[in-house]
């Protein structure tokens, strides 16, 4: 797989983070596996394990990051799914130092206090969402991830100082299947 990580430009709304040196976007080279447990007598009610493996490729901050999580999908209308899920990402020290750290080379002028991020988990998340189906081929979907940055992200002063280690993204949606 393939995935383009976002930088961090100057367009950053926090006047600190913004005088930091800006990180350009990336390409990222990766694998990923699912396994699906599927209802029998009801393929929409499923239960999925997986992981994805992601190494940067494009040369930014030459790391590695994992992540492993679980999602569990039930009719529970026959228009309605609703999904509840939930992971980890793990990053090994060049990817977290890059993202999250405050080294001499990256500080600029924000006058952040030094800061180097180790390996391990930098994030927990759980997911919440739904899908109506207004026909064969048109729905409608909706989701919410709740997230809390974690291990040495979280003490980074980019989150513990100027940011906030829980973090909320939500979307919408309407797509059209082909059957």
């Amino acid at each position: 797989m393939l995935n383009y990580h976002l930088g961090r430009s100057d367009s950053i709304e926090d006047a600190v983070v913004k005088r930091m040196t800006e990180i350009d976007g990336t390409v990222e080279a990766g694998l990923f596996a699912e396994y699906v447990w599927s209802d029998r007598g009801n393929p929409r009610n499923r239960f999925i394990l997986g992981t994805t493996a992601l190494w940067d490729a494009g040369g930014e901050s030459d790391g590695f990051r994992m992540r492993v999580n679980a999602r569990y999908w039930h009719q529970v209308a026959p228009t309605m799914d609703l999904h509840i899920g939930g992971g980890l990402w793990y990053a090994d020290s060049k990817y977290n130092n890059h993202y999250f750290g405050v080294t001499p080379a990256n500080r600029g002028t924000s006058g952040l206090p030094l800061f180097n991020a180790g390996s391990g988990v930098n994030e927990y998340f759980l997911t919440l969402g739904g899908i109506m189906y207004f026909s064969r081929n048109w729905l409608g979907a909706a989701g919410l991830r709740i997230s809390q940055i974690a291990g040495d992200p979280k003490d980074s002063p980019i989150v513990s100082q100027r940011g906030d280690k829980n973090q909320f993204i939500g979307g919408a949606g309407v797509a059209y299947m082909w059957r």
